[in-house]
């Protein structure tokens, strides 16, 4: 399975959602140039006049796109997406696979839902359709003024291990936003400050 497939196959796997198949997610490319994005810089970078990870303003939402990662168009309904495209891995099944380091951001509506039952919800509706999918834990969790709750886990694809992490961040409204976090597990420690940056930081315009 090639790179493009691959990584649109835990796109998938992390935003199921009734009546999208998972065969046609497979079939899609992803790495479509995407207009020049415009970046926010906070004043610690502006008095240093560096470059390092970047506010990324988009519609609805500010996030950080990490230095040396690349936006890249994703399926329909995935509100952004970011890849590590330069990464290399020594795991020889990762290898394999061409799999790189991710992120994703989805925007959805509760639904008169609370976001626990959303969460829940969505655990649920991605076990019953990908297989080979086993949770770790689970949890609600505060990311500075914004409720949020957790889900990690791991997957397996052709004997790569890749590791999951879903945060659910309660909109302004009856509103969720989902952003989604994937890596092979032997990277998992060296990507788990930068997630949390990516997370804390998440402004909900």
């Amino acid at each position: 399975m090639n790179n493009n497939r691959l990584v649109l196959f835990f796109v998938g796997l992390i935003f199921v959602w009734v009546g999208v198949l998972c065969g046609w997610m497979l079939a899609q490319k992803y790495m479509n140039p995407v207009s020049k994005p415009v970046f926010v810089y906070n004043e610690k970078q502006k008095e240093k006049n560096i470059v390092e990870d970047r506010f990324l303003a988009k519609e609805g939402f500010r996030t950080l796109l990490p230095i040396g990662w690349s936006e890249t168009s994703g399926l329909p309904g995935i509100s952004f997406m970011a890849v590590n495209s330069q990464e290399e891995n020594t795991d020889p099944a990762v290898q394999k696979i061409n799999f790189k380091t991710y992120y994703a951001v989805k925007y959805d509506k509760l639904v008169g839902k609370s976001l626990v039952e959303f969460a829940k919800y969505y655990k649920d509706l991605i076990k019953q359709s990908i297989t080979g999918i086993s949770y770790q834990k689970e949890g609600e969790r505060k990311f500075n003024d914004k409720d949020g709750y957790t889900l990690e886990g791991l997957a397996n694809q052709q004997g790569a291990e890749i590791k999951f992490l879903i945060v659910f961040l309660k909109g302004k409204g009856d509103d969720v936003w989902i952003l989604s976090f994937d890596t092979a597990l032997n990277n998992w420690d060296k990507y788990t400050d930068k997630f949390e940056n990516i997370i804390s930081s998440f402004e909900i315009n």
